[in-house]
């Protein structure tokens, strides 16, 4: 008997096995079409250890785990200057690709990698994931509704430690080709939010970059204001400097034995603090003593990205604020809080739609074309930051 599609096992293959990849690999571990049969890793420690929890083959270099024939399909989770050499490949090797965020740097190497993907017929998906935690999805539903009337403004406010947290070498590299900071790097996480909300399309943009920290010369913030297609206007807000927490926003003020302030920055100004940050960047990776359990995946207890940050939509008749654990609805005389369950994140969803898409041909709600006019705002906000001037779209 012929095996159906709903039973079908996809073979995929892990590259790179860094802190993205230990958030992503128990998600992947529990779908029941996906068999993780690879990966690829430079450190042969960290590539051992994956090689026991999946009884898999490991390679040291990507291409050597894309060039095997057993491996249908890839995620690629490696620094982002190497995506689109390495989902190059993998697509005209007919595999399917699921790559972490940003797919690509430049819109014309985003146009390329689509073109690739669609010639060869291979799915083409980026791991942007927090436009389908269930808050989000939630309030698409919302408004879908009616009853409030379209959105007509949207507000995205995240105040955190990005830049001062564990970074490697190449994310602190200053110039675009680098990775970009928290515009390209955190960018995509709420600007994927807030184009899901606002209905998509990306009109005008308006924004401005900061470097204020000459150790670590990168974007640390950035402030845009965006216009869509249907009249919907939209700011957001970033800064990765380790001071004001917006999540105190949502968790309250948090007790000082809790979270030191600065922290991160205290931390980065002490005696051996470089030795120290190495040694925390690779307790991040996959299976170091920070992950969270990489062979079983744990409940999450608040939507994690979402947590940190404010989300609020206002529509004509009312506002959505998006929570860490729900939403508050406030129409014209009442007050209604809608809580979730929190057994699931938006990455569930990434995989069962690229588990859809590349086993039975399934069109993904954001496919390669929807991240590719998300980089098409980063970049926008960066020129607009640049040139001191409003940015249109094609």
């Amino acid at each position: 008997m012929a095996e159906s599609t709903a039973d079908r096992r996809l073979r995929l293959g892990v590259v790179g096995l860094g802190a993205a990849a230990r958030a992503m690999v128990p998600v992947l571990s529990k779908h029941p079409g996906i068999v993780l049969s690879a990966a690829a890793e430079i450190d042969p420690e960290i590539r051992e250890r994956f090689r026991k929890d999946f009884d898999a083959k490991v390679y040291e270099r990507g291409e050597e785990l894309i060039d095997a024939a057993d491996v249908e399909a890839v995620y690629i989770a490696t620094p982002s200057p190497t995506h689109v050499a390495l989902a190059d490949r993998a697509i005209a090797a007919g595999k399917h690709v699921l790559v972490e965020k940003p797919m690509a740097l430049s819109l014309s190497d985003a146009d390329a990698l689509i073109e690739n993907a669609d010639r060869h017929h291979v799915c083409l998906m980026e791991d942007e994931q927090n436009s389908f935690d269930p808050p989000v999805r939630k309030a698409v539903e919302v408004i879908a509704a009616g009853a409030l009337g379209r959105p007509r403004m949207i507000h995205a406010l995240h105040y955190g430690g990005w830049l001062y947290s564990p970074r490697m070498p190449e994310e602190l590299k200053p110039g675009p080709e680098w990775g970009g900071g928290v515009l390209m790097r955190q960018g995509p996480h709420q600007l994927n939010i807030v184009r899901t909300l606002g209905g998509g399309n990306v009109r005008k943009v308006r924004g401005s970059v900061g470097i204020w920290d000459e150790s670590r010369p990168v974007v640390g913030m950035y402030s845009a204001w965006l216009e869509f297609d249907n009249g919907t206007v939209a700011t957001a807000v970033y800064s990765g400097y380790d001071r004001f927490q917006s999540a105190d926003l949502n968790l309250g003020i948090q007790a000082e034995d809790d979270r030191e302030y600065a922290r991160s920055r205290k931390a980065l100004r002490s005696p051996g603090a470089a030795e120290r940050e190495a040694v925390h960047r690779r307790e991040v990776r996959y299976g170091g003593s920070m992950s969270r359990g990489d062979r079983e995946s744990t409940r999450p207890t608040t939507f994690g990205w979402l947590s940190s940050g404010v989300i609020v939509v206002s529509c004509e008749g009312g506002d959505i604020r998006i929570t860490p654990t729900g939403l508050v609805v406030y129409g014209e005389e009442t007050r209604d809080r809608i809580e979730l369950p929190l057994d699931e994140t938006g990455r569930d969803e990434i995989v069962r739609q690229f588990y859809a898409a590349a086993i039975g041909g399934e069109p993904p709600e954001h496919d390669a074309r929807w991240s590719r006019a998300t980089l098409a705002v980063c970049l926008a906000i960066q020129r607009s930051a640049a040139e001191g001037a409003e940015v249109i779209l094609d």
